[in-house]
Order: C-alpha cells, then sequence, then structure tokens
C-alpha cells in the first residue's frame, strides 16, 4: 500500500509523510527534481519526478498508489495566480482519473466553499469542485484555517524590535488557528482510513486565539514586551509587494485578508461537515522554533 504525497517538501506535506512512515506505510514522495527527494529516499520513500504543469508525469507518478494527498502552491511570485493555478488542478485532475486512483486528501481552507470575497482561497474553492465533480473518486477536502506559521513571520521582528504586525484589524477577536504539523498528522490518518464518498473536515487548532494572545504569547516565550501593530487595509497590497511577492499575489493576499476582517470568510457550517481539533499550541510551536 503506497500513498503519494504531493508538496511532500512543505510544511503540511512533509507532516503527513513521516505520520505514515511512522505507522509503517510506503510513501512516494512526488518532487520537481531528484535533489528535493533526497532526504525522503533516504528515510525509506519512493521517489517520483513530476510537473504539476504536466498531467502525464503526474498520471505516470500517481500510478498504483492507494492514495494521495494533493495540495496547490501559493502561487506567491505568479503574474496570474488564478490562472494558473486553474491549469495545475486540471492536470492534477486528469492525472487521478488517469491513473485511477481510488482516494484524494486535499489541503483546502476556510472559507472555500464561497465562489467569491475571498482572494487567494478562491484557488482552494476551485480545487474542490473539480475533485468533487470526479465519478468513483472518494474525496475528502481538509478545509484548515489560519497557519499558526503564518505569523511566524513575525518572529524576528519582535525578537529585534518588540513589534508584531497584524492583518487583523480587530486584535481582540479569538479566530481559529491552527499548526501544519496537526494538518498533516490529520491528512495521514484520513489517508489510512477506509471510507467512500465525498468528506468536507474543519480543522481548527486546540484554541482560538486573537492577535493580541499572539503577541502575549510572543512576550512570555521571548521574555520582553512586544506591541501589537495593526497594518490598515490601504497598505495591505504595499506590504505584500515589500515581501518581493507578485501584484496578483499581493492583491489576492489583501482581497483573503479582506474577507476575514469583515467576518465573509468562515467555515461552511454544512451539517455533513465534520470537525477535527489539532493539540498543538501557538506557544508549543513558538518554543519548538526558539528550542526552548
Amino acid at each position: 500500500m503506497v500513498f503519494a504525497i504531493v508538496g511532500i517538501t512543505g510544511n503540511v506535506g512533509s507532516s503527513a509523510a513521516n505520520n505514515l512512515l511512522k505507522d509503517g506505510k510506503k510513501v512516494r514522495a512526488i518532487v520537481r527534481d531528484e535533489a528535493k527527494g533526497e532526504e525522503w529516499k533516504k528515510k525509506g520513500a519512493e521517489i517520483a519526478i513530476a510537473d504539476l504543469h504536466d498531467a502525464d508525469s503526474l498520471a505516470k507518478a500517481f500510478t498504483g498508489v492507494e492514495g494521495a494527498y494533493i495540495m496547490t502552491p501559493p502561487l506567491l511570485h505568479s503574474d496570474d495566480i488564478y490562472g494558473e493555478n486553474e491549469k495545475i488542478v486540471h492536470a492534477l485532475v486528469k492525472a487521478v482519473v488517469t491513473s485511477k486512483v481510488p482516494k484524494v486528501v486535499l489541503l483546502s481552507g476556510i472559507g472555500a466553499h464561497l465562489p467569491s470575497g475571498t482572494g487567494a482561497i478562491l484557488k482552494l474553492h476551485v480545487l474542490e469542485n473539480e475533485f468533487f465533480k470526479l465519478p468513483g473518486v472518494s474525496v475528502a477536502s481538509l478545509r484548515a484555517t489560519w497557519f499558526y506559521e503564518n505569523v511566524l513571520g513575525n518572529l524576528k521582528p519582535a525578537q529585534e524590535t518588540g513589534n508584531f504586525y497584524s492583518f487583523k484589524q480587530s486584535v481582540d477577536e479569538r479566530i481559529p488557528q491552527v499548526a501544519t504539523k496537526d494538518i498533516g498528522k490529520l491528512a495521514a490518518e484520513v489517508l489510512e482510513q477506509p471510507w467512500e464518498g465525498h468528506r468536507i473536515i474543519d480543522v481548527h487548532g486546540p484554541r482560538d486565539y486573537s492577535f493580541n494572545d499572539i503577541g502575549k504569547a510572543f512576550s512570555t516565550v521571548l521574555g520582553k514586551p512586544i506591541n501589537v501593530n495593526i497594518i490598515p487595509p490601504e497598505k495591505f497590497v504595499e506590504t505584500y509587494k515589500s515581501f518581493g511577492f507578485s501584484d496578483s499575489a499581493a492583491k489576492s493576499l489583501a482581497e483573503l485578508h479582506e474577507g476575514g476582517n469583515s467576518g465573509h470568510t468562515v467555515f461552511g457550517g454544512d451539517k455533513k461537515t465534520e470537525e477535527w481539533h489539532g493539540t498543538t499550541t501557538f506557544e508549543d510551536l513558538l518554543r519548538e522554533k526558539l528550542g526552548k
């Protein structure tokens, strides 16, 4: 029994692969080039070389697997993130059909049920819709909430200047957040479980956090006062472009935050949706990152 992992070099994919290997399962790492697979080859994984834009190479990589974990890249440097995402999704769908993969676990996100107003999350709406159309393929979508790891970009300024920056305008409002390693653990569990049909799983952490809570966690772990600074909406695009992101990516991320701030981007609330909670707190992850 072999499970294919797309995005194995990322946080969620690597966690999923490590959990599968720990459980004694065989893993096929799908990577762009041989060098990216070396670490996983040493761990005992099979290596398959494929391009996410190329359905033929993906189909070859998926052939013979029991299930596949699939994600699409953030495309932060693409000049057309929505157009490029659609090409990748279509290649993945064609590959799954061609190679007759029986079970797929998707990395999706909060708000993926919404057809507009979610910015970058719209890419996940397309991903879900295309895979849920497939006859004879069991598909589980992990609608993960905001990643703790996205906040860790604040670690260096917090250490150096005592400042923490928030795109969230209401810093006292508690929202669901989760560690990527917990999402990966769930992905492995769902791949290993016997099931058929379609599943949607809302993925939470053990508790909700406000950005003031995050600031206090930084302060506690770093042992110094931390100031929470709000980035105004009119600065969202400019801020993301200063990170080197494309205009297309910066605008999609700005809309993502606008959807979150307005209360538009939330979990779907469907009665058939499952709910799952990870166990890693933000404080746990921060201490792990700092080696404390």
